[in-house]
């Protein structure tokens, strides 16, 4: 059996198979910072939409399963104090402790709180990449 799948969270079943309610963007690895408390996390973003955001990063620690405030940063957007929950993690490739790199891994959040200002810069910043896509 693939390890990433064995390694996904105990997330609940109607979290994980959750429909989607907004379109999802595939991005190719668009690089984005996450700021949470006093980390700030370097992330790749796989995908983005109105409802969340899909992301790898390396690091030993899983995040955590509760509702988190966090900042995110993707070139020209910037989302403040954005409420959001993990709907699913795992982890792609594991460390190796020979050159002392952590594990990839890979998250998937859905914005919990996003008020109608920071609604309104993530469609328009959705938009430019659309408009950028060929």
């Amino acid at each position: 059996m693939n390890k990433a799948r064995t390694a996904t969270t105990d997330c609940s079943r109607r979290q994980q198979h959750e429909r989607r309610v907004h379109h999802r963007i595939q991005l190719a690895d668009r690089e984005g910072l996450i700021l949470h408390a006093d980390d700030a996390i370097a992330v790749s973003v796989a995908d983005l939409c109105l409802g969340g955001i899909a992301f790898s990063y390396q690091g030993e620690k899983a995040w955590p399963e509760t509702e988190l405030v966090l900042d995110f940063r993707d070139g020209d957007l910037h989302l403040e104090k954005v409420g959001v929950r993990v709907v699913w993690q795992s982890e792609v490739r594991q460390g190796t402790t020979g050159n002392g790199q952590p594990p990839l891994r890979r998250c998937g959040l859905k914005f919990t709180s996003i008020d109608k200002k920071q609604e309104m810069r993530l469609r328009s910043h959705i938009a430019r990449i659309l408009d950028a896509m060929p």
